[in-house]
């Protein structure tokens, strides 16, 4: 392995991981993913290729009361990827462990233990080459095992998984390899049938029939306001949630949803960010526009200081100026002239 400070050192860890996962099947599917990690980056640091090749160890290590920690069931957990992380955490605590009772600094300790921790979802540099040589070994390999014990219909769900939280050099690789023609035609089929997030944008009208807009901190632009909405949370409830955060007043009456939508769709790098945080892939967002009526006067409005710079009522006919997307503002005119 390469960039090793102690060789004998590190051979000695390897070769306690090998014992471990010898009589499991992991032994195997991890030398498989510390080859796919040292084609995709061949300069690896010692500590990465050490997370690829135990990433899995958990499942070849009983409970051990007062040294291992409890195995993950599936029935605890309410969502595949919630077992999932709960399986990575105990790879990364077992590898700890063993790794504390060799005498390893603890900076090489953490390294291993986040890149394995993070593994199933990615984040950072290294558990994201983790990730993706995970991802595709089992299409190199892997699937062949899964078909036989969980069916094709398995295999597919199972492929898809692993596909859409691969970043998008990985995609592209794992669709050039040859595996299960229809394990690669069910992902073709899921990459354009990815859900958006829902959203909700508050045309908020004045007495005098002006817009609000307000300057996002961040964006360093202008907008509406609104955000993405809850789960188990209506359209209505969204807006007016959205508005009494942003703009700190419920003094507002709903007009009316518009039948207009607007959708983006993120890139690669957006999709893979919004997973990492929300373990919910999306396509990007879906946005429905309210229009909203404001009952109150101005001195009500107080701004939400971490998003939003400030306010400002405008014109119908002076609004184009302030958008900042294409078509942003037909589809605006398009959902006020609904409810004139």
């Amino acid at each position: 392995m390469g960039n090793i400070p102690n060789n004998q050192k590190i051979s000695s860890l390897k070769k306690t991981l090998e014992d471990i996962m010898a009589p499991t099947k992991e032994l195997a599917h991890g030398a498989e993913t510390l080859q796919w990690l040292l084609k995709i980056k061949p300069n690896s640091d010692w500590q990465i290729q050490i997370s690829a090749f135990a990433h899995d160890i958990e499942r070849a290590v009983p409970f051990v009361e007062g040294k291992y920690p409890p195995k993950p069931e599936k029935d605890d957990h309410n969502s595949y990827d919630s077992y999932k992380q709960a399986h990575a955490l105990r790879s990364a605590e077992i590898v700890g462990i063993i790794m504390k009772d060799q005498h390893f600094l603890d900076s090489d300790i953490a390294k291993v233990y986040s890149a394995i921790k993070n593994h199933e979802i990615g984040g950072d540099t290294d558990s994201d080459l983790v990730r993706n040589a995970d991802s595709i070994r089992w299409f190199d390999k892997g699937y062949i095992k899964y078909i036989e014990k969980s069916g094709l219909n398995g295999a597919k769900e199972k492929g898809w998984w692993m596909f859409k939280r691969a970043n998008k050099e990985t995609k592209e690789l794992i669709l050039s390899l040859t595996f299960d023609e229809s394990i690669k035609q069910y992902i073709k089929n899921n990459v354009s049938d990815l859900p958006y997030r829902q959203g909700v944008y508050g045309l908020l009208l004045n007495d005098i029939d002006q817009i609000l807009l307000v300057f996002k901190r961040n964006s360093k632009m202008w907008d509406f306001p609104g955000g993405g909405v809850d789960k188990n949370e209506s359209l209505e409830q969204a807006i007016k949630r959205e508005i009494l955060e942003e703009l700190g007043t419920s003094n507002i009456s709903i007009v009316g949803i518009s039948s207009v939508t607007n959708k983006y769709d993120w890139p690669e790098k957006e999709m893979e960010k919004n997973f990492n945080k929300t373990g919910i892939w999306k396509r990007d967002q879906e946005q429905h526009f309210i229009i909203l009526r404001f009952l109150g006067t101005d001195n009500e409005i107080k701004l939400q200081e971490e998003e939003l710079l400030e306010s400002k009522w405008v014109d119908k006919e002076d609004l184009q100026k302030y958008m900042s997307y294409p078509d942003q503002y037909d589809t605006v005119s398009k959902a006020l002239t609904e409810f004139k």
